[in-house]
């Protein structure tokens, strides 16, 4: 919810896209929302929210997530019901199809 939010705003200040604008420019707060997803998880391993509530994106293997796995994984989180929907084990369907899971760090 708070990198969602965090798209909104940018999506408003920086692009001067309604939140409620209709048409393409309804799919401008996912593209940022999916850039930054893409970028922060990649380099850091995780968002800005994720930061905030204290967890991180890591490989199964327990070490930095690769490229490949983030580029999945934020493909899934595209879709939205792969985030939402878990597993036997806990983990999101995101997290299972891109081999990462998701740790609580504090």
């Amino acid at each position: 919810m708070i990198d969602w939010l965090l798209s909104l705003l940018i999506v408003v200040g920086l692009f001067d896209v309604s939140p409620s604008a209709g048409g393409i420019d309804s799919l401008v707060p996912l593209g940022v929302f999916l850039l930054m997803h893409l970028l922060l998880v990649g380099t850091l391993g995780t968002t800005i929210g994720h930061r905030v509530m204290g967890i991180e994106v890591r490989s199964q293997n327990g070490g930095a997530v690769t490229p490949t796995q983030t580029a999945i994984r934020t493909l899934m989180v595209a879709l939205f019901l792969p985030a939402v929907l878990s597993s036997a084990d806990g983990r999101a369907w995101h997290d299972r199809a891109a081999a990462a899971m998701t740790i609580r760090v504090r």
